[in-house]
């Protein structure tokens, strides 16, 4: 009986949160119905003023006048690529979202085409061309925002009666069940104050059984003083731990320096027998040579990783702190693995960065992390196949933090295998790709450097699509200026290839780096 108002209350309080949850859900389809509908007419509005948007440009010439028609046409396509993803739910208007498509992309085309008979053909020229496609062009998208329109209303109609119901059911079931609570609140009162009596009986054995809890807490006591002890006992544990821990990080740190004497002794006399010091060599002694040298630098390279892994774990590894403009050090980057891309006949873009863009961190330790992902990338793509490496406004933090990531169009990582990517001496995909160089700590080390900077190294993959790998450093106080957008229609943000002057004016800061044509 005490438990009956809580269980009423209970109740009350479910079907009323459950109500309300309804009838939030219900009006944020109303408001979504109303979006939809907005955004259409703003669509519509766009496409009706693309016209006019040049017409400046068509009496002066001028191609400074053309941006207002290029800002009117990005928001058409940004209010159809909205509607899209507002309307994905309901498959009667996707055909009429492929209409729209389809004429604004007549209507831009056509002026498109007026723009350039101004630019080659003169006033007189552009003012001759028929404005009847025009016209009809727009008609029909009239007509098909009308029914998309239409749809939505209909959509109203069947939701607003229904949110009206849930909101008289939520006031009905919070009415009933707070008289029902009260009733049965009183009912308990009464009960209550009949049990006071008994329990004032009870109050005797209950301090006798307080004696026999303090005789237990005694008992406890104790027993928390020997769990003390053990925890003194692993604590002593875990400071052995720690030493070896750094014995073994100065044991590998010695270990690696004692090797790279005589590996340097390797490369130097390989160098001297190259260059003839000992009398000129026949091309399979040469040959051999190259062997030397390669297997040389492969082992050095090696035993660098290592040493950078023991330097990062004894925290011997220092990294500045310093304004590091992003730009330069991306054409750097670029620079360096395009004739890898080159000879692998892969497709290398870079994305160009704001100006302003400028992060807080150790500028040689950021180009160490950027190569090794841009080597990554060209080892694991595929001929043909596209590298990008592009930077911009971190989306996933709102302190300003910038990101510059790696994607490319490779054989991507396995699901069940992410979580290890960036564990110690793994080499996710290497036995698959034919190629076992490295220890696979280039991105453990990576990783490590970037958090080191107050940053972070994350990836992203999936398998036969492609990986992005994104750097993410503190902001050291640029303009804050939006990074390029990614690209539509690639789960990884990786944009798709535009061809010829069309691509380079829709595309504006892309560089296409290079591409054999073999290899297309």
């Amino acid at each position: 009986m005490v438990l009956g108002p809580a269980l009423v209350v209970a109740l009350v309080g479910a079907g009323t949160l459950w109500n309300i949850r309804d009838v939030t859900d219900r009006e944020n389809w109303i408001r979504h119905t109303d979006r939809v509908k907005l955004v259409a007419a703003d669509l519509l509005a766009q496409l009706s003023i693309s016209r006019t948007a040049i017409n400046k440009f068509l009496i002066s010439g001028d191609t400074a006048d053309i941006s207002q028609y290029r800002a009117v046409a990005d928001s058409a396509t940004s209010d159809l690529a909205l509607l899209r993803t507002l309307t994905s739910d309901n498959p009667h208007q996707h055909p009429r979202l492929d209409e729209l498509d389809r004429v604004a992309r007549e209507r831009f085309a056509d002026i498109d085409s007026t723009i350039e008979i101004r630019k080659t053909r003169g006033e007189a020229a552009a003012a001759a061309t028929s404005l009847a496609p025009g016209r009809a062009l727009m008609d029909t998208a009239r007509g098909v925002g009308a029914a998309l329109t239409a749809e939505e209303d209909l959509l109203l109609t069947r939701r607003t009666p229904a949110l009206n119901r849930r909101r008289s059911i939520t006031a009905t079931v919070l009415v009933l069940g707070t008289a029902i609570a009260l009733l049965l609140g009183v009912l308990v009162n009464t009960y209550l104050l009949r049990a006071a009596a008994l329990a004032a009986t009870q109050n005797e054995q209950l301090r006798k059984q307080a004696r026999e809890l303090e005789a237990q807490n005694d008992q406890l006591q104790d027993q928390a003083s020997e769990m003390e002890s053990q925890a003194d006992q692993m604590q002593r544990q875990a400071a052995e731990l720690e030493a070896a821990n750094t014995a073994k990080s100065d044991f590998l740190t010695s270990m690696s320096h004692e090797l790279r004497t005589p590996l340097n002794a390797i490369s130097g006399y390989a160098d001297l027998l190259d260059a003839g010091i000992r009398g000129p060599l026949l091309p399979p002694q040469l040959e051999d040579i190259q062997r030397i040298r390669r297997a040389s630098a492969h082992l050095l390279a090696l035993i660098n990783d290592v040493l950078n892994v023991a330097r990062l774990e004894a925290g011997h590894v220092e990294v500045a702190s310093k304004p590091v403009l992003v730009e330069p050090l991306l054409i750097e980057a670029a620079a360096m693995l395009e004739p890898q891309a080159r000879a692998k006949g892969i497709i290398f873009e870079r994305v160009r960065c704001a100006a302003d863009y400028t992060v807080a961190g150790d500028r040689d330790r950021i180009l160490q992390i950027l190569l090794n992902l841009l080597s990554n990338a060209v080892k694991f793509t595929a001929q043909g196949g596209r590298v990008t490496l592009v930077c911009e406004d971190s989306p996933r933090h709102d302190d300003g933090r910038i990101s510059i990531a790696v994607r490319d169009t490779g054989r991507g990582i396995p699901a069940d295998q992410m979580a290890r990517v960036f564990e110690p001496f793994v080499q996710v995909g290497r036995r698959l790709s034919g190629t076992d160089e490295g220890a696979g700590l280039g991105l453990t080390i990576s990783r490590d450097l970037a958090r080191a900077m107050h940053g972070d190294l994350v990836a992203e993959s999936r398998e036969s699509v492609g990986s992005c790998f994104t750097l993410v450093l503190p902001s050291a106080g640029g303009a804050g200026i939006p990074g390029p957008s990614r690209g539509a229609g690639s789960p990884l943000g990786v944009a798709p290839p535009q061809d010829g002057a069309a691509g380079a004016a829709g595309q504006e800061g892309v560089r296409v780096a290079y591409a054999d044509t073999d290899s297309r």
